[in-house]
C-alpha cells in the first residue's frame, strides 16, 4: 500500500497550527531579538511607537448578526452551524482612517530608531482605541493623556514629558487662524525624517513581503501570523543591514552562538 502524501501546504499549515496553540510565535520572536540586540543590531539609540491595520478577508454579515459579533456573542443560530463558525471570524473588527474603512487586525510595533529592526511587537483587534492598551501605554512611558481627542499633543503631554525629563520631538499641528510659523514648519521636517522611518517598515511588509493581509480565521491565528511577520522581517531586515553595511563600521555579523 503507498503512503499517503499530504501537499507541502498542508504539512506547514499543520505545523504553523501547533505553533500558534503552543503560543511559540511570540517566543521565537523573543529569542530572535535577544540575539540581534546582543550581536549589535539594535541600537537602543531611539524607539518609535507605531501601528499599522493588517487586513482580512470581508464578512459578509446582517446587521443584527454584526451587533452581536460587536457584543462578544454567537449571532443567534451559528452556534449550531459549525461550517459556518469555521469561516467566521468573530474577532477582527471595522475601524475607519482618513474616510477609508478596514475590517482587521493591527500590528503594534516598537521599532529601533537607527536600525530599523523591531524591538517589540503584537497583534490586536483592529479597532482605533487599541493604541491606548497597557502594553503600548507602558511603551510610551504613559505619555498619554486622557481624553479622546490630542493623544499625544497639548499641554497635558507637555507637562508629562517635562516631569519625567524627556525631550519633546513631536510634531506640532496648525489649526484654523493659528498657522505654523516657518520655525515650527522647519521642526516638523526635521522630526519628519525621524518618524518617518518606522513607515519605510511597513511599507516593506506591505510592498515585499505582502504581510498586511491575512487570512486567517481569529484573533489567535491571526495574532500568530503578524508575529511571525514581523519575525521574517526582522531576519530580512538584518540581512540587509550586512549585506549593505547600513552601520557603517559597526555593521555586526550575524554570527552562531
Amino acid at each position: 500500500m503507498r503512503p499517503i502524501r499530504f501537499p507541502i501546504r498542508t504539512r506547514s499549515a499543520n505545523f504553523r497550527e501547533k505553533l500558534t496553540k503552543a503560543g511559540l510565535f511570540e517566543q521565537l520572536f523573543v529569542a530572535f531579538n535577544a540575539r540581534l540586540a546582543e550581536q549589535g543590531f539594535i541600537t537602543h539609540k531611539g524607539q518609535i511607537i507605531d501601528a499599522s491595520f493588517v487586513e482580512v478577508p470581508r464578512q459578509r454579515n446582517s446587521r443584527k448578526e454584526n451587533e452581536a459579533i460587536k457584543r462578544g456573542e454567537v449571532p443567534n443560530g451559528w452556534e449550531k452551524d459549525e461550517k459556518r463558525l469555521a469561516h467566521k471570524d468573530l474577532d477582527a473588527r471595522w475601524t475607519q482612517k482618513n474616510n477609508q474603512n478596514y475590517y482587521g487586525y493591527k500590528d503594534h510595533v516598537v521599532a529601533d530608531l537607527e536600525s530599523k529592526t523591531h524591538r517589540a511587537c503584537r497583534g490586536d483587534h483592529g479597532q482605533r482605541n487599541t493604541i491606548a492598551k497597557p502594553w503600548i501605554r507602558s511603551r510610551a512611558l504613559a505619555i498619554r493623556p486622557p481624553g479622546p481627542t490630542a493623544p499625544y499633543t497639548g499641554a497635558n503631554c507637555a507637562q508629562i514629558l517635562s516631569r519625567k525629563g524627556i525631550t519633546a520631538h513631536i510634531c506640532e499641528k496648525g489649526t484654523r487662524g493659528h498657522e505654523l510659523t516657518p520655525g515650527q514648519k522647519r521642526a516638523n521636517r526635521a522630526k519628519s525624517r525621524k518618524r518617518v522611518r518606522v513607515e519605510h517598515i511597513f511599507g516593506f511588509m506591505t510592498g515585499s513581503m505582502k504581510a498586511m493581509y491575512q487570512r486567517c480565521i481569529g484573533l489567535a491565528r491571526n495574532r500568530a501570523g503578524i508575529l511571525l511577520a514581523n519575525l521574517v522581517y526582522n531576519i530580512a531586515r538584518a540581512e540587509q543591514i550586512i549585506r549593505r553595511k547600513l552601520l557603517g563600521r559597526k555593521t555586526p555579523a550575524l554570527v552562531d552562538g
